[in-house]
């Protein structure tokens, strides 16, 4: 945080066709995530950052799943 404001960057993503959405929380997270890929959630810095097309993953933390490309997956740390 800088002066009590916290610094983070929130991307939510929603299928118009399936319906299935994603939530990312945090500076990178999901930076290279398609809204192709659903029902992911990532929480922290750089999480899920190179899940190009996996699906219901969990991540938490910095660097949560960063390398993750595949599906079904929790990470936490």
């Amino acid at each position: 945080t800088e002066g009590g404001v916290m610094n983070s960057t929130a991307i939510t993503f929603v299928n118009e066709t399936t319906g299935s959405t994603s939530v990312f929380l945090g500076q990178d997270a999901a930076r290279n995530t398609a809204s192709t890929a659903t029902d992911n959630i990532g929480i922290g810095k750089s999480a899920l950052s190179a899940n190009i097309s996996g699906d219901r993953n969990i991540a938490i933390g910095t660097n949560a799943l960063a390398a993750n490309t595949t599906s079904d997956n929790i990470g936490i740390g």
